[in-house]
């Protein structure tokens, strides 16, 4: 790629080498963000024998505290109303990340017992990331699976 380099000090305007290097930095990020949440839902996936809602929350804490210094149980510490704005302006997550993040908290609550209490906060948080996504994109099949999933699920 060639880049052209101005020496005139008295220039004023974008850098389009750095501005493009900005882009690309972010585009990694994003995409490693993307690749370690779908590892936590595959691994999430694989431990349907045993305690999912300890042992899942656990993983997706570790793996989520180290990318995006986040934890699966702050998310119940956050307001409803302001989730989103949490995640998206916050957290730098886009729709997809938002996508996986709901299949991570709804792998964690399956095996949950319907009487624990965070059972229903998780589905509420999911609910608000899932009509959120509705919004922003194109009606996915898969995303009003879930949503009628959740919805059949919150007591």
């Amino acid at each position: 790629m060639a880049v052209l380099r101005v020496k005139n000090s008295n220039f004023v305007g974008l850098n389009l080498y750095e501005t493009m290097e900005q882009r690309d930095f972010l585009e990694r990020e994003i995409d490693q963000l993307s690749r370690v949440l779908g590892r936590i839902v595959a691994s999430l996936l694989g431990l349907k024998s045993g305690s999912v809602s300890t042992l899942g929350v656990e993983i997706a804490n570790r793996s989520l505290k180290g990318v995006v210094d986040l934890d699966v149980e702050q998310l119940l510490s956050v307001e409803r109303g302001s989730l989103i704005e949490f995640l998206v302006a916050d957290r730098g997550f886009s729709t997809d990340n938002l996508d996986q993040l709901v299949d991570i908290i709804l792998a964690i609550t399956s095996d949950m017992a319907s009487s624990d209490s965070r059972r229903n906060l998780y589905y509420e948080r999911c609910l608000t990331i899932c009509e959120y996504t509705e919004r922003q994109q194109a009606l996915c099949l898969d995303r009003y699976l879930k949503l009628e999933q959740i919805k059949a699920n919150l007591v």
